[in-house]
C-alpha cells in the first residue's frame, strides 16, 4: 500500500496483518498488542489522519488507533 503524504501518520511501515503494539494516555506502561486489519482517513480539526483498524489480541475486539503511535512487534532474537 502507498504511504499517503497529506495525512499525519505514514503507512508506508505497515500493512494488513502487522503485528503492532501501543500504549494508551491512561495506562502508559501497558502495552496493547493487535493485528491491523486495514486503513481509513478521517477528517479531525482541520487535519486528515490516517487511521489503522487493529484487532486487540486481549480484548478480542476491534479498535481504531492513530497510525502515528503504532510501533512494529520485532521478533526477539
Amino acid at each position: 500500500m502507498k504511504a499517503i503524504h497529506n495525512s499525519f501518520g505514514k503507512i508506508k511501515d505497515f500493512k494488513v496483518g502487522d503485528l503492532v503494539w501501543w500504549t494508551e494516555l491512561k495506562e502508559v506502561k501497558k502495552k496493547n498488542v493487535g493485528i491491523i486489519h486495514g486503513f481509513k482517513k478521517e477528517l479531525k480539526g482541520g487535519r486528515e489522519l490516517l487511521i489503522a483498524k487493529v484487532y486487540c489480541l486481549e480484548k478480542h475486539e476491534y479498535k481504531d488507533i492513530l497510525v502515528a503511535i503504532l510501533h512494529k512487534v520485532e521478533p526477539e532474537n
